[in-house]
């Protein structure tokens, strides 16, 4: 068998930071809790990876915050729909960071490997600034 190896800074963890990324699949499911969801499937810095927006009371921040860094305009109590199909080759940026413990730690899940958040970055238009493009 033929193998190409790699250096394991090209394998390892994505160090955390700020990057590009974009939807590459995108699927909608139920969470546990019974609310609607996307399940994403991300490309971020060379590496995939997986999230979801969460369609709840609690979550809809987040979903707002995906939105606008993909470059959606959000309007304060504007009802919009939106597929997992809508989403798929969206871009954006996001900011990577890792979990850790009270004591610096790494905090690490049931599968062993460190936890890890990735929070939506968008700038916020300047003033006399719309995006007229239509999104969704």
């Amino acid at each position: 068998m033929k193998h190409t190896t790699h250096t394991l800074e090209a394998k390892g963890p994505l160090p955390a930071g700020d990057y590009d990324f974009e939807v590459i699949n995108a699927e909608e499911s139920v969470s546990k809790a019974g609310n609607d969801m996307i399940e994403l499937t991300l490309q971020v810095g060379g590496r995939k990876m997986f999230d979801r927006l969460v369609f709840s009371e609690n979550a809809a921040w987040r979903v707002d915050a995906f939105l606008a860094s993909t470059g959606r305009e959000i309007v304060d109590g504007e009802e919009v729909e939106i597929t997992a199909d809508d989403l798929i080759g969206k871009t954006g940026r996001c900011r990577l960071k890792y979990k850790t413990n009270a004591d610096g730690s790494p905090k690490l899940d049931e599968k062993g490997y460190q936890e890890r958040e990735l929070t939506w970055l968008w700038e916020a238009p300047k003033k006399g600034e719309s995006d007229e493009s239509e999104l969704f």
